[in-house]
């Protein structure tokens, strides 16, 4: 009894012995009344107080000012912060004081040296002396990061590596690999200096060969020593090294170790390159048998086939005799071709040769997709269709490849089916990958996964007024909605109307889709009703305008890799009415009375091989096309041709020259149809020219400045029949923007027969879209 008496009382003063523990632990809990910060001069109070985790009005404890302090800290913008409390019954007043850092005075940049470097001309390398990184282009991508002048120090950009990232990023662009970053604050001059080394190859080493001689990979590997190393010979050596019957492909997380060289900037490489291995030893062969060949014909292969020595051969000599075979695969676009030992019988060598046959394809599309232009309000009931998730269908995409399942993977229909994605504008530029995989050598399956990344933003929704000397002020509105649910269908809506002065209304709607279900063999379906009114004044006693209303059909269908045939028919009616009159709905009170009704049918044949749809700087497009009005139905009759050829030759890295050729003619044609010769679309400066034939050189030398800009030097040249030889130069910018798409600012001059380039003003010009 008294046993369970004790251990109740010790039971007794153990509860109670917590609870008056708990009851003094318990932290006291104020409301903030008012935050001071004493001691920024340089930093502003309300960057400071954004870093805090609280806010005036906030319940707070003890620990919570301490996270205040060290949330300050973190900042990277001083030396110390402390703080002090002032506790008014259940309010508080808290005041931080701290020492910011010295600001910056100057940034000094070294180790940017000059080294001889050439320019591609076409098949012309001109040498010029100057720095991989000039100093202003450093200063600007650090100021992009909010380092420059007349700033306090951040510690962070030091130590979370955010000079480093900046400035090595900015050579990555450029294609240099190996570059280091290292210096540190002078706070006796408050100056920041930066360091760059810049990474020069001081030795090339050829490992992991047992058969092959490493002269056969140092042929495939051209790096140059003591310059420094630049990220495209490595690319192409990788390419050249998965091309050669020797070698297999490239592992660069494996195969490639980079180590100190004998100085700050020295690096001494050692590529491990891995032999294709099909005899373990030497072998006397009196023949080879192969199997598993289902793209070329026995005798081919055969004749194909290297002599086969009396002496016994290692695999090297074996690779040799293999290589006609191997080279026939290759060139042909064969990129998974290989060859499956599968014994050695009285002589015979049994050979599987591995064609590449694809086995499954997957896709890979991580949602939720890209934010449409219609936001969902917080707190609303959950819609039916969430359009905060559109991701592109399984469907969309697969319409897109040129590969399917059984087929032997050839890198002709490989890349198209990248092009074709990217085409789409659905997905980033950078958000394309396409990865074959063999699933064993004695197999030959290739398997293959396809990573996309959905572009952030596929809908706008644009409004403005503006002023238009024909119509006074002008409302107007666009909307559009890229890739519908993921559907890959495109809706776009724009519509005009004038305000204040002659209430003129245009619109056009249109509607485009990649997966109609009637068309599946198809790649395109397009339909959009359209009424365009414009000033007409040519061939016309007096001026006017011309009111076009109709609509357009299309469809596209991919004749191969690169050749598509879009066929469109247009239905549309046209009518005139004098500049002085508006045009009612029934009848026009005008003296001119003109109208007509327009059908059409157009066939055009695209062959587009650029190597990028973005920004291209190697490859092109060829386009012919040729439209019939009236003939077979009732209305106008005219016909047009078109030609348009492009080329790009790349220069340096993200730059290229670009040329096009363009030839249009036409045949009774009425005056809305003429081809137009001048403005920002064919020869830029000049104003426009209606003619019904007319011959175009557009020369451009284009530089991607950023992702979303592109630089551009330019010539053009037009004459048409009936028009002088139009020409001029100047300079464009193209930015890329999320609501107007791609805007161009251009500068320009013309040039004319037999007057002087000086003094004459420049022109400026502003423009949508691309011209070629």
């Amino acid at each position: 009894m008294k046993m369970l008496r004790l251990t109740g009382l010790v039971v007794f003063i153990v509860i109670g012995f917590s609870a008056l523990v708990l009851a003094q632990g318990e932290p006291n809990k104020w409301t903030v009344r008012e935050i001071t910060i004493k001691g920024a001069k340089n930093v502003r109070v309300s960057e400071i107080k954004a870093a805090l985790p609280f806010k005036v009005g906030v319940a707070v404890v003890e620990n919570d000012i301490i996270k205040g302090k060290d949330a300050i800290e973190r900042m990277g913008l001083f030396k110390s912060a402390d703080y002090t409390k002032k506790v008014d019954g259940s309010d508080v007043r808290i005041t931080y004081t701290v020492v910011e850092n010295p600001v910056v005075k100057r940034i000094s940049i070294s180790g940017n040296q000059t080294y001889k470097l050439y320019f591609d001309l076409l098949i012309v390398k001109i040498p010029y002396n100057d720095k991989i990184m000039r100093k202003d282009d450093i200063l600007d991508a650090l100021r992009d990061k909010g380092i420059e002048n007349d700033k306090v120090l951040n510690l962070k950009w030091i130590k979370d590596g955010i000079i480093q990232a900046a400035i090595t990023d900015l050579y990555h662009k450029k294609g240099y690999a190996f570059v280091g970053v290292t210096g540190g604050f002078d706070p006796d001059k408050n100056v920041l200096n930066i360091q760059i080394i810049e990474g020069k190859l001081e030795e090339l080493k050829i490992a992991g060969l047992e058969t092959v001689p490493a002269s056969e990979a140092e042929k495939l590997i051209k790096l140059t020593k003591n310059e420094p190393m630049k990220l495209a010979p490595v690319q192409e050596a990788f390419q050249k090294i998965g091309r050669s019957v020797y070698f297999l492909s490239v592992d660069p997380n494996k195969d490639i170790q980079v180590n100190p060289g004998s100085a700050q900037d020295k690096v001494k490489i050692t590529w491990t390159v891995r032999e294709r291995k099909i005899l373990d030893k030497p072998e006397a062969l009196q023949k080879i048998a192969f199997s598993g060949y289902t793209l070329y014909s026995a005798d081919l292969l055969n004749a194909k086939l290297g002599k086969l020595p009396s002496e016994p051969i290692d695999n090297y000599k074996l690779l040799q005799i293999l290589k006609g075979i191997y080279d026939t695969y290759r060139k042909d676009g064969y990129l998974m071709a290989d060859f499956y030992n599968e014994g050695l019988e009285n002589g015979t060598l049994k050979l599987k040769i591995i064609e590449g046959q694809i086995g499954k394809i997957e896709i890979k599309n991580p949602c939720p997709g890209p934010q449409t232009v219609f936001q969902i309000p917080e707190g609303s009931q959950k819609p039916l269709i969430d359009l905060q998730k559109q991701c592109t269908s399984l469907e969309v995409i697969r319409k897109e490849l040129r590969i399917k399942e059984g087929q032997i993977l050839n890198e002709n229909p490989l890349r198209d089916s990248y092009r074709n994605l990217l085409q789409l504008g659905y997905f980033k530029e950078g958000g394309v990958n396409i990865a074959p995989k063999l699933e064993s050598l004695q197999s030959g399956i290739v398997d293959i996964t396809i990573d996309v990344l959905e572009e952030d933003k596929l809908g706008s929704l644009n409004g403005a007024i503006s002023y238009n000397a024909d119509a006074g002020i002008v409302g107007q509105i666009k909307l559009g909605w890229k890739n519908v649910l993921g559907t890959g269908q495109d809706i776009t809506f724009e519509f005009d109307r004038g305000v204040i002065g002659k209430p003129t209304t245009n619109y056009k709607i249109e509607y485009n889709t990649h997966t109609f279900p009637f068309f599946k063999d198809y790649n395109f379906l397009s339909f959009s009703v359209f009424r365009e009114t414009k000033k007409e004044d040519e061939n016309q006693p007096s001026q006017h305008n011309l009111v076009r209303t109709g609509l357009e059909f299309g469809v596209g269908y991919p004749l191969d890799a690169f050749l598509k045939l879009p066929i469109s028919l247009t239905l549309q009616y046209r009518y005139e009415y004098d500049e002085k009159f508006f045009p009612p709905i029934d009848n026009k009170p005008s003296s001119l009375d003109s109208k007509e009704l327009i059908s059409s049918v157009t066939l055009q044949l695209d062959h587009d091989y650029r190597n990028n749809p973005i920004f291209p700087t190697r490859g092109g497009y060829e386009r012919f096309g040729i439209e019939q009005a009236g003939g077979f139905s009732v209305g106008t009759k005219f016909t047009k041709l078109t030609s348009q050829i492009v080329f790009h030759w790349q220069t340096f890295e993200d730059q290229t020259i670009a040329v096009r050729l363009l030839a249009e003619a036409g045949w009774d044609l009425p005056s809305q149809e003429r081809f137009i010769l001048g403005s920002v679309i064919t020869v830029r400066n000049w104003d426009a020219h209606f003619t019904d034939m007319l011959g175009i050189l557009n020369v451009e030398y284009r530089a991607r400045v950023t992702d979303m800009a592109v630089g551009i030097l330019f010539f053009d040249a037009g004459i048409g029949r009936d028009v002088a030889l139009l020409r001029s130069f100047g300079v464009e910018g193209q930015i890329d923007t999320p609501v107007l798409g791609k805007v161009r600012l251009i500068i320009s001059m013309k040039i004319e027969e037999n007057k002087p380039l000086w003094p004459q003003t420049p022109l400026f010009q502003f423009g949508l879209g691309t011209m070629f």
